[in-house]
């Protein structure tokens, strides 16, 4: 038997659903529009309208791949699965891809993913560093841009430039708006 089929056990886990029972600023609102992007059998990425999104992992991958600290970082863990924010995500990803080779394909930028660890939960990167890693596999700094490990973060990022554009050349910002060309280092 292969070692991804003995971890992988529990068969097709269901999607999470898109009706979220609780709000938080981490969460896409529950009114608005969501899609569901299933990454493997019970990992999920949900995504509303205006880009804002989150990873659902059901709760019995979720208990049987992950550490306790891991899941401590979930926001929601009332119904079947954990959520976790656009921050809060890379350590479930991070934990899950050693496991999941798939989990890899997913990932855009996994310097970003370990970056994001050591900037925002160092105290995670010292325990899994202690308490878990073998070689290869340690949590250190590495100079990337945190944050910007999945699709979805570059896809929030650009639509709040646009909107921020869009909100600048709508105000009166003492500019005049001119159809000529700019002639530059003539």
């Amino acid at each position: 038997m292969k070692e991804t089929e003995s971890k992988d056990n529990f068969g097709k886990l269901p999607l999470p659903p898109t009706d979220i029972p609780f709000i938080n600023q981490l969460i896409p609102n529950p009114y608005n529009n969501k899609t569901v992007k299933e990454i493997r059998s019970g990992l999920s990425i949900i995504t509303n309208e205006d880009h804002r999104f989150f990873v659902a992992v059901h709760k019995e991958l979720a208990e049987k791949d992950l550490t306790a600290r891991a899941l401590h970082f979930a926001t929601e863990k009332e119904s079947d699965f954990y959520y976790y924010g656009g921050i809060s995500c890379a350590i479930p990803l991070y934990e899950l891809s050693l496991k999941y080779p798939e989990i890899n394909d997913f990932v855009l930028n996994r310097d970003s993913l370990i970056q994001t660890i050591v900037t925002k939960a160092p105290n995670y990167a010292e325990y899994w560093n202690i308490e878990h890693a073998k070689p290869g596999q340690e949590i250190k700094p590495n100079g990337s841009m945190p944050m910007m490990f999945m699709q979805e973060h570059y896809d929030y990022e650009a639509e709040n430039t646009r909107e921020a554009v869009t909100d600048f050349v709508q105000e009166d910002n003492g500019f005049e708006q001119s159809d000529e060309e700019l002639e530059i280092g003539g």
